[in-house]
């Protein structure tokens, strides 16, 4: 099985949360070719599969699961459940492997968000910056706080 399906060869970002599993998105036409359309997740290293979320795309059916954001464009994984997803804007977290996502109320990215990135040292304590915007952190693995002022 190719790792994006009918996507492929479009991977865009692979994030491990052990030796053996892996996260990754692949980008798809449903919104400009720009935007992760479906997210994998393997737990044998890389030999076999699994849609976890699918983007049907503006004008298709919905699908099940669906990546939010027409532009999600960083993703960080704390653990196999904890997933997090940055928009051009909105911030987005899945508590459950990405099978259901709720938005962080009070994250503005300033149309920075697609440059985030992510750091963790454990599934509840991480890290993430925004360049120019700012740095946030988490120590329970569900709120984030802002660590810094936007830079000027």
């Amino acid at each position: 099985m190719h790792v994006c399906g009918s996507l492929e060869p479009t991977l865009d970002t692979v994030v491990a949360t052990g030796p053996r599993h892996v996260v990754v998105t692949c980008l798809g036409p449903g919104s400009a070719g720009v935007s992760p359309q479906a997210l994998f997740r393997s737990s044998d290293g890389g030999k076999t599969w699994q849609a976890v979320g699918v983007d049907a795309g503006v004008g298709t059916p919905p699908a099940k699961n669906p990546i939010p954001g027409a532009k999600a464009d960083a993703i960080g994984v704390a653990s196999d459940q904890r997933l997090w997803m940055a928009t051009t804007d909105v911030f987005y977290g899945s508590l459950d492997g990405g099978k259901s996502w709720f938005q962080l109320p009070g994250i503005s990215f300033e149309g920075g968000g697609s440059s985030a990135s992510f750091s963790f040292v454990s599934a509840r304590n991480g890290w993430m910056l925004v360049p120019i915007i700012g740095l946030w952190r988490t120590t329970d693995g569900k709120s984030w706080h802002a660590i810094s002022a936007p830079l000027p």
